[in-house]
């Protein structure tokens, strides 16, 4: 069992989730976020999804897309008028 230790930020109806580039993580938190949907009703759009590596390898990249069919962000991206990019968001990260 791994511990799960999350960032979050929400806005609006914008949710980001960060988290380690570990696949065993990244299926808990999938998990979790499949029994919120299932309680809630509230499923997030894979099509306006998207998942954002930051120094994780390639073939682990390659593992969480195939299990986890999200399409691949490219950094650096503009949210509400501010440029996010890996070297900004490490200093955040818990």
């Amino acid at each position: 069992m791994h511990r799960v230790i999350l960032c979050y930020l929400i806005f609006a109806d914008d949710c980001f989730v960060f988290s380690r580039g570990d696949l065993a993580l990244l299926l808990t938190i999938w998990k979790y976020f499949e029994q919120f949907s299932g309680m809630s009703r509230l499923y997030a759009s894979g099509e306006k999804s998207e998942i954002y590596f930051g120094g994780v390898d390639s073939p682990v990249q390659d593992s969480i897309l195939k299990a986890i069919e999200y399409r691949t962000g490219i950094f650096p991206f503009r949210y509400l008028g501010l440029p996010l990019s890996t070297k900004r968001l490490s200093h955040y990260l818990c």
